[in-house]
């Protein structure tokens, strides 16, 4: 536990601490009270999380200080070492994770920034025996000639744009909080790559029909959400009983990614397929979970850092593509294919399509303008018609 008291001679309020020694860390932390108490709350919520395993301290940074500043540790005057650029990199990861914990950044963000710095790191150690930071540019630079140059073997350059983007965020935060000193005049357009207009996947009405033959009863339901409701894997899982009215036969909820609500008439395959699978309200909150009682998308980050994600839907529905012969799509096309169906139909109510796919709202619509939902049950009844779904006479 963290304690604060106020020296007499100075009136200055001081902060002390223990974690894994027998003497306490002590810091000035200035005149004002408010300030002291902010401070040893984030030294309990940090050591919590550190104890708990949530997060890590890296290594060679001394453990106290780092708890102190919250992961901005000073930075030492020190000779030259073949680690220190990649030492940045566990640092901003190592604060990525601290954001995990804060609620302030979703796991999946997480994972997609490891994975790409991890990338980066991998390149450092492969290509330099000194890594220090007066060979940043340099290092820099060569990424960037190196990821520039798979372009041309067919990488996608939004792909690369997101890699260049995120290690342009970790050293632009490296000087911000003091860990680099020098920034690279290199990171101004370190990130500028001209992506091509977006050409997105559907799947035909043929493929549709024949995904959902073959697919088992439990992964026919989570197919029907995806084309009736327009939902993603996260949003399947997090699906809670209280989303759902039975009497009206509607799903009401906010989107997991957009908070965005939304509202979805429920076609009956959809209805029945919900009440066969779902669990027992009195025992859990959410209505669908795994074979073994665990949520179907299941995301965590491990001790050593790294991330850790299970997708029941996404394995099932790559299990049943695989068996039918269909080319590589994910299960998130359905919603695309859904969609588009939409859009293709309803052209003079082109906003239909961001109510089905639950899409945010421009703030001054969204403030005070009640959203109507009717026209997009009647859109997602004609939806069931056009798949083949339910029969038209039961809508």
């Amino acid at each position: 536990m963290a304690s604060i008291r106020q020296d007499k001679r100075s009136g200055n309020w001081i902060v002390q601490f223990r974690y894994d020694k027998p003497s306490p860390y002590t810091k000035s932390v200035g005149p004002n009270k408010q300030h002291a108490e902010t401070k040893k709350a984030e030294i309990e919520e940090t050591t919590y999380l550190l104890r708990e395993g949530l997060i890590s301290v890296p290594a060679g940074v001394d453990v106290a200080t780092w708890i102190f500043t919250r992961g901005k540790v000073e930075k030492k005057p020190k000779a030259p070492s073949q680690n220190t650029i990649c030492e940045l990199a566990d640092l901003w990861l190592s604060k990525r994770r601290l954001d995990v914990s804060a609620g302030q950044l979703s796991s999946s963000s997480y994972a997609s920034d490891y994975c790409r710095i991890d990338k980066f790191k991998k390149f450092v150690s492969s290509k330099f025996s000194e890594a220090s930071e007066d060979k940043l540019s340099d290092i820099l630079t060569s990424y960037q000639r190196t990821r520039l140059r798979s372009l041309v073997s067919g990488a996608k350059p939004r792909t690369i744009k997101h890699e260049l983007r995120t290690v342009e965020v970790m050293v632009r935060w490296g000087f911000r909080e003091h860990h680099i000193q020098i920034l690279p005049r290199c990171i101004e357009e370190y990130a500028k790559i001209k992506i091509p207009s977006p050409d997105p996947e559907f799947f035909t009405i043929d493929e549709v029909k024949m995904l959902y033959n073959a697919a088992p009863g439990k992964s026919r339901l989570y197919m029907l959400l995806a084309l009736n409701c327009g939902y993603t894997q996260m949003d399947i899982s997090s699906l809670s009983h209280h989303m759902i009215d039975w009497d009206a036969g509607i799903i009401r909820r906010s989107r997991h990614k957009t908070d965005q609500p939304q509202e979805h008439k429920l076609w009956p395959d959809t209805r029945k397929f919900l009440q066969q699978y779902m669990t027992n309200p009195n025992e859990h909150d959410l209505c669908l979970l795994g074979e073994r009682g665990n949520p179907l998308l299941y995301e965590c980050i491990r001790k050593n850092g790294k991330p850790y994600r299970v997708d029941t839907i996404r394995l099932a529905f790559n299990r049943i593509r695989k068996e039918c012969d269909i080319a590589e799509r994910t299960f998130t096309t359905l919603r695309n294919t859904g969609a588009n169906a939409i859009a293709k139909n309803f052209q003079k109510t082109p906003w239909l399509v961001d109510m089905y796919l639950g899409h945010s709202e421009k703030a001054t619509k969204k403030f005070y303008v009640a959203t109507q939902f009717d026209e997009l049950h009647k859109a997602t009844d004609w939806l069931a018609c056009h798949f083949g779904m339910d029969s038209c006479d039961t809508l």
